[in-house]
């Protein structure tokens, strides 16, 4: 190793271009990717990996204009669905050599906040998984991407304002098909518990669960909703409240896991029995519902697909924002808008989403897939009629999705009730009770 000078300093650029033999405005070349030359790159490398140099990632941000951070808020941090989305997404971006930054937004100032820490300088574009507060998002505060002048790509729930990219799945056509699956099952009196009203996810699920309850031939069932704020604690008050207001069903079609989780401990302590007495699905196929008691029927929402996707979309999205704004690569080509938009709809594709545009805006839906478990079963009065518990088989499509278990499953007495139910700590929050059709 050469001499520095400094005995103990750590190396600069000047080292490595006295090293390489080559201007220290090279070696800047080199780790900003600008230089093409191969022979200075090995040089410049070899010398960098001799003095165990490596580039100041402030500086090089500063000369690159750009920070290789990609922003990330999500709404609850305590919801496992979105540390599964985040563990995607950050093994994305490094992959394409970004780190992230994650923030957390719960209410307005909170997203004001977040907001101004990611736009100002800090990172190069942003995941939004939005969930609006008073007042609408703080990116729709904000305005359009061209106002807060960075890219934004919305992932899951819709950040609520044009032009940017919106990466989700199609959370009425998951909803249907959750239902039909219990209609099919034979179940007609069939409660929702809903998402906050406001919020698109809760209005699309329940559309779903409304267009499901509408379409079954001859039937008399009328919908049933209570509102809930997708945690646990509300879909066990909602369960609760529902059997208090003495509504009578015999399944449980929650907008989330959670909620699905907090019904399933509300009913084991009121003595109702899942799936013998009324059977529960949910929505998300977070990791945890495959492990209570019983496993939990689910909508998997393909959250690899949808998470690598925002990724290569948003870094899409940042160079070419980079090369409106003459700070790209010289020798990388801008690409137009109608190319942009052809590489969104190549990588979609590939991805398995379903491609559209609304105003100008791009689009990408994931198809939500059924995963029946346990926790799901013919109602009482139908399995009394049959005489005897019989192997069902599971439809290999239903209502418009696909089933991911196409294996038959064994209805009955098997599934130990609610045993070993994970523990909704402390008391439930006070509910306002029961709704009859979606709040919009």
């Amino acid at each position: 190793m050469a001499d520095l000078g400094r005995r103990g300093a750590r190396p600069t650029i000047r080292d490595v271009a006295r090293m390489a033999g080559v201007s220290t405005a090279s070696v800047s070349r080199v780790f900003s990717g600008q230089l093409k030359s191969m022979d200075t790159i090995e040089r410049v490398r070899d010398a960098a990996l001799s003095l165990g140099y490596t580039p100041h990632s402030v500086a090089r941000s500063l000369v690159q204009r750009r920070t290789w951070i990609l922003g990330v808020i999500v709404p609850d941090i305590s919801n496992p669905f979105f540390p599964q989305l985040i563990r995607v997404i950050q093994t994305r971006a490094e992959e394409c050599g970004y780190g992230i930054l994650l923030s957390q937004a719960f209410g307005t100032e909170s997203e004001d906040r977040s907001m101004d820490l990611l736009k100002n300088g800090r990172v190069d574009g942003i995941i939004a998984v939005g969930t609006p507060g008073e007042g609408g998002h703080a990116l729709e505060r904000s305005g359009s991407p061209s106002a807060v002048r960075i890219p934004v790509v919305s992932l899951d729930r819709d950040a609520g304002f044009s032009g940017a990219p919106f990466i989700c799945v199609d959370h009425r056509a998951g909803a249907k098909l959750a239902v039909g699956h219990l209609t099919d099952l034979g179940h007609r009196a069939i409660l929702h518990l809903s998402g906050p009203p406001g919020l698109a996810l809760s209005s699309e699920r329940c559309s779903g669960y409304e267009d499901a309850m509408a379409s079954i031939p001859g039937s008399a069932s009328r919908p049933m909703v209570i509102a809930g704020d997708l945690g646990e604690r509300s879909g066990y008050a909602a369960v609760k409240q529902a059997r208090e207001d003495g509504l009578s069903f015999t399944a449980v079609f929650a907008a989330n896991d959670l909620m699905a989780i907090g019904a399933m401990y509300a009913l084991r302590n009121e003595g109702v029995r899942v799936p013998e007495d009324v059977s529960v699905v949910g929505f998300d196929d977070i990791e945890i519902g495959a492990y209570i008691s019983p496993a939990l029927t689910t909508i998997h929402q393909p959250m690899e697909a949808m998470g690598r996707l925002s990724v290569d979309v948003l870094i899409s999205e940042i160079e070419n924002f980079l090369a409106e704004s003459g700070m790209a690569d010289e020798d990388k080509p801008v690409s137009t808008g109608s190319e942009n938009h052809s590489s969104w709809r190549a990588a979609c594709v590939e991805a398995g989403a379903i491609v559209s545009e609304d105003d100008g805006r791009f689009i990408g839906k994931f198809r939500g897939e059924l995963v029946p478990r346990e926790s799901t079963a013919p109602p009482l009065s139908r399995r009394r009629t049959t005489g005897r518990n019989r192997a069902r088989k599971v439809p290999v499509a239903v209502a418009g999705g696909t089933v991911v278990a196409a294996s038959s499953a064994t209805v009955g007495a098997t599934a130990a009730a609610a045993a070993g139910v994970a523990a909704v700590t402390g008391g439930p929050p006070s509910h306002e009770g029961a709704d009859r059709s979606c709040s919009r």
